[in-house]
This record gives C-alpha cells, sequence and structure tokens, in this order.
C-alpha cells in the first residue's frame, strides 16, 4: 500500500487545454520478451534496470515504493511519432477514475481532437487512426507532456464530422481517442521529449 507523497498545497492557476497530439502506433517501440508479453519502449522512474524489464512490463507497470512514476526514457527501437496540432480550446484531455465493486480502481484516460479540412490525405489520416491501437503524448498549454497508452493501448470510439451543413460551420472532424489504465497517466521527462523528436 503506497502512502501519500507530501502535502498538498494550491498551485499558481495555468491555463488549461492542449496545444499538440504525438500519435505513434501501440507495438512499435517495445520488444516481446515471450508470446503476449509485451515490454513498454518506455520507463518510468523508481523502475530497476534494463537488465530486470520485469518491473515495467505489464505485469508490474511501474510501481515504485513511492507511488506511480514518471518517464525518464526509453528502451529498444524509439517510437515514432505524428504530430497533430491544436487550436486554443479546440483539443481536450480529461481522466476519470473506474471504481470496481470488488474494490478495484483504474482510470479512464479520453483525448478529443479535432482535423480541420477533409480533403483526401486528412480522410486518409482518420481511416488510419480509426482502424489501428495507438500510443499518445499530449502537449498541454504549459509545455508539459503526458503519455496515454503506457500500458494498454489507445482506441478511438468515436469519429464525427465532414463537411458541415450551415454556410459558417467547420468543415472538421473529432476524434475521441479513449484507453483505462491502473493509473493515470504519467509524465514524460522533457529529455525524453527531445529524444523523441517532438516538438
Amino acid at each position: 500500500m503506497s502512502s501519500l507523497l507530501n502535502t498538498y498545497t494550491i498551485p499558481q492557476r495555468v491555463p488549461a487545454g492542449i496545444q499538440a497530439v504525438y500519435i505513434a502506433p501501440y507495438n512499435q517501440g517495445g520488444t516481446y520478451s515471450y508470446p503476449g508479453s509485451f515490454i513498454s519502449p518506455f520507463v518510468l522512474d523508481g523502475t530497476s534496470t534494463i537488465a530486470s524489464p520485469s518491473t515495467f512490463t505489464y505485469a508490474g507497470v511501474g510501481f515504485t515504493s513511492s507511488g506511480f512514476g514518471s518517464v525518464v526514457g526509453t528502451i529498444g527501437t524509439t517510437p515514432s511519432f505524428t504530430k497533430f496540432e491544436q487550436r486554443l480550446e479546440q483539443g481536450s484531455y480529461l481522466e476519470s477514475g473506474v471504481y470496481g465493486e470488488n474494490g478495484s480502481y483504474g482510470v479512464s484516460q479520453k483525448l478529443e481532437i479535432t482535423l480541420e479540412g477533409y480533403d483526401q490525405n486528412t480522410k486518409n489520416n482518420i481511416a488510419v487512426l480509426n482502424k489501428g491501437t495507438w500510443r499518445a503524448i499530449v502537449l498541454d498549454q504549459n509545455g508539459n507532456y503526458i503519455l496515454m497508452g503506457y500500458q494498454n493501448p489507445v482506441l478511438i470510439t468515436t469519429s464525427d464530422g465532414g463537411l458541415g451543413k450551415a454556410y459558417g460551420d467547420g468543415v472538421k472532424t473529432t476524434l475521441t481517442f479513449e484507453v483505462k489504465e491502473i493509473n493515470p497517466a504519467p509524465s514524460v521527462n522533457n529529455q525524453v521529449a527531445i529524444g523523441l523528436q517532438l516538438s
């Protein structure tokens, strides 16, 4: 059982919302230690060395004596991410607690982004995103990164959009991505973000 780490103090107010989302295939960059056991390419602080990867495989996802860690490195092949910029107040990221009858706890992570336009390239991107399993790194309005899909694959749950109706309607598609995890999305160290060429 983890204990609370420190006293909570009210932080300075910061702007909400997201600047951009970086998306990569879920199975890109990790390694398979044996059939059905995929080792994440992302390493959390507080885990043991690469020589003992079981501490950050899906069976024991990054738990440390001081709580859930942040992403401090990668192992294996470095994943390659595609950037999707968002206008101010266009995209959103939310987390909700999921509580089971047996006392279990998890976190539902939900990301919403908007792709403007309806040209063939945009439609192709929408089709690929709808059919795949993903990891996503979200860049907030304060320059902080978080990782969706550390343990489980991120999937699109809704895709709404098109050409609109009224003359002033936006020509756009809104995509909703969701994943359930056992902890909130871990923060991504800025040096890791630089190494992943997130810009």
